[in-house]
């Protein structure tokens, strides 16, 4: 038997819990319908990005009836699929893509990049007189 304008005990009138597995999941690329040999990226329209990413191959993703992205605003076919990144300023996020082979060379030459500063740290710290032992990362 119920109170009058209590919920029963099966009904909870709190907000459903948000585990860590869907907290953890929440900043992840929200995106139905992409295309297979692509890699997507969700990019701010501010401080010229969107032509920096163009100059370097990304192409801005469309609507048509296959691809969206979470609760994006333009549902015209044609147009760019977008959704309010800051509703302060009204910054737009834009969907861009590039094929999956531009995506990784310029992944194969960052981690050039890292591992040229790495060996020149452990470098300079064997050479360094006073020094001893290694220095090692497993």
């Amino acid at each position: 038997m119920n109170k009058v304008g209590r919920p029963s005990r099966s009904v909870s009138a709190h907000k459903k819990r948000v585990s860590l597995e869907d907290s953890q999941n929440a900043g992840k690329l929200n995106v139905q319908g992409m295309e297979e040999g692509y890699y997507y990226h969700v990019v701010n329209d501010k401080n010229g990005r969107v032509e920096q990413l163009k100059a370097r191959g990304y192409e801005v993703v469309e609507h048509n009836s296959s691809i969206s992205m979470g609760d994006s605003n333009s549902k015209e076919t044609g147009t760019a699929v977008t959704t309010t990144a800051d509703s302060k300023d009204g910054t737009k996020a834009i969907l861009m893509r590039c094929p999956q082979e531009y995506k990784d060379e310029d992944d194969a030459f960052r981690a050039k990049q890292i591992d040229k500063s790495e060996e020149a740290l452990y470098r300079n710290a064997k050479d360094e007189k006073g020094r001893y032992g290694d220095i090692k990362i497993e």
